[in-house]
């Protein structure tokens, strides 16, 4: 089976616009400008600390996606909700844009960030860690407006498997939860005029702590490119007594990066 990135993925790519809810919802948060600014390349000293003992014996064999930025299909919509009931709803983008960063590469582990950006006041940025064909989410930024709310997962989540149709994990820290991954098929999927061979991951996600709630995604992945082709994702996230959920649809346009 390929390493495929599930970066959008599949543990938080509508996080973002269930983070920024107001200071009483984003405790270890800090302001930042309104507008998302675009996601830079891991140091060098901060991939050693990534990488930590996944380096060890490690030989990077598969490479992250090309740098740039890719555009998908969206369609989907964003609840708030208030003793049960809601109180605001919006329908997501009918476009959305990803940025894939250089990766930066130390003792056999590539480190690299994608970041999701709805609009340009709500975006998402993920930090991977590559080791040969398995794929580690280490820290995730959720961004709205002006508020900031990042967390480590420990350890971090193995969000591809190359030798399991199925893993489970956990992680602790800030916040803590649980995620469930299973292989769900392989298909080929034309994105742009071009034919893609891809593998369907389903990751299911639970949060507690800082964050809270859970998640469930399924991205078909492509084999070649090592791109997420198609998300389905459902996301709730609860601060004090407001619940925000997110269901969404997307579909990459192309398998090149636009720039």
């Amino acid at each position: 089976m390929t390493r495929g990135v599930t970066l959008l993925l599949t543990t938080v790519l509508v996080g973002a616009t269930l983070s920024g809810c107001g200071d009483d919802g984003s405790q270890d948060g800090e302001r930042r400008s309104v507008l998302v600014d675009p996601p830079d390349t891991p140091s060098e000293d901060e991939c050693t600390q990534l990488a930590g003992d996944r380096s060890a014996g490690a030989a990077t064999t598969e490479d992250p996606p090309a740098p740039g930025r890719y555009a998908f299909a969206s369609r989907g919509v964003i609840e708030t909700r208030r003793d049960g009931k809601v109180v605001e709803r919006r329908q997501l983008p009918k476009t959305m844009d990803a940025y894939v960063t250089d990766a930066r590469t130390v003792g056999g582990v590539s480190c690299f960030r994608v970041q999701n950006r709805l609009t340009g006041e709500i975006a998402d940025t993920a930090t991977f860690a590559l080791r040969g064909e398995e794929l580690f989410l280490v820290a995730v930024e959720l961004q709205s407006g002006g508020d900031l709310v990042t967390y480590v997962p420990n350890p971090a989540i193995r969000s591809l498997d190359p030798k399991e149709l199925e893993w489970t994990g956990t992680f602790a820290g800030t916040t803590q939860g649980d995620y469930q991954a299973s292989v769900v098929g392989r298909r080929t999927i034309k994105v742009g005029g071009r034919r893609v061979r891809t593998v369907g991951v389903e990751l299911r996600s639970t949060f507690a702590g800082d964050l809270q709630g859970w998640q469930t995604a399924t991205t078909w992945l492509s084999v070649d490119e090592k791109l997420p082709v198609i998300i389905d994702s459902e996301t709730v996230r609860e601060y004090g007594l407001d619940q925000y959920r997110a269901k969404y649809h997307a579909v990459l346009l192309s398998v090149e990066p636009e720039e």
